[in-house]
């Protein structure tokens, strides 16, 4: 392998994991994405996207998320959330307006952007057993020795990544 190469465990997150992965996401995402749907007006809002997400994790057996880390420094380089439905009778997950947004405006346009993005994205994953929720990522962008994020990403990346069990 190149020196430069790095090697990549995916491996099944844990509420351990949802911290860095919330702090994965809000540099991923651009302020709006963060508004709108993260719900995040400022890092001051993370730690109720943790909760909801680790609340959502322990109470949703079809909430599943992995991720991947660097082999090296064991940081978390890419996460994606997914709904594993084992019937077809499992309730279909969708993006909702964070119970702690309070502003009426900020309220109505999330749900402009929520409900037609659901409708795409239960659209897209017909099937009843599983779905991609959401998924992001770092690049490779290095600035002032910090890495730093990207947008949702739709290609690959020629990495080679190992599954592991977790």
């Amino acid at each position: 392998m190149p020196e430069h190469a790095a090697s990549f465990a995916l491996v099944r997150a844990t509420a351990h994991d949802i911290p860095e992965i919330v702090d994965l996401m809000y540099d991923a995402f651009e302020d709006f994405v963060r508004r709108v749907v993260m719900g995040c007006y400022s890092q001051d809002d993370m730690p109720k996207l943790v909760a909801q997400y680790i609340g959502e994790m322990q109470n949703d057996p079809s909430d599943i998320w992995i991720k991947v880390s660097d082999v090296n420094t064991g940081k978390i380089v890419a996460a994606s959330n997914w709904k594993l439905c084992a019937t077809a009778s499992t309730p279909r997950g969708v993006d909702e307006v964070k119970p702690w947004i309070q502003d009426e405006e900020a309220i109505e346009l999330s749900r402009t952007v929520l409900e037609p993005l659901n409708e795409l994205r239960l659209k897209a994953n017909a099937e009843q057993d599983s779905y991609r929720f959401d998924f992001f990522d770092y690049d490779e962008i290095v600035h002032n020795g910090e890495v730093k994020g990207t947008a949702m990403r739709r290609e690959s990346k020629p990495y080679q990544i190992g599954g592991a069990k977790s």
